[in-house]
């Protein structure tokens, strides 16, 4: 019985213990031909074309061509895969 008690302690004090202040790395990707991207309050909206990957929030996504080429980390992404087009909104440069 002690033993359950114990681990039963433990399990909760895990729980309640706090957790590193680093960021954590994207949980999807997505790979463009192209895009454009276009301010949106303190953040930028990221339209891409010719897309491919996975992924739905906290996505970086990747713009391989014209002006607005370059790396971008978005909290929210929208794909569509029938067309290969993508939306991310709240992104930021990365």
């Amino acid at each position: 019985m002690r033993k359950k008690c114990f681990a039963i302690a433990l399990g909760a004090a895990l729980l309640t213990a706090p957790l590193p202040a680093t960021s954590a790395p994207a949980s999807g990707f997505y790979s463009c031909s192209g895009g454009s991207v276009q301010p949106s309050g303190t953040a930028y909206y990221v339209g891409g074309y010719n897309c491919g990957g996975l992924g739905m929030s906290d996505v970086t996504v990747h713009l391989r061509g014209g002006p607005a080429a370059g790396t971008y980390t978005c909290q929210t992404v929208l794909y569509f895969p029938t067309t290969g087009n993508l939306g991310g909104f709240t992104c930021q440069p990365a």
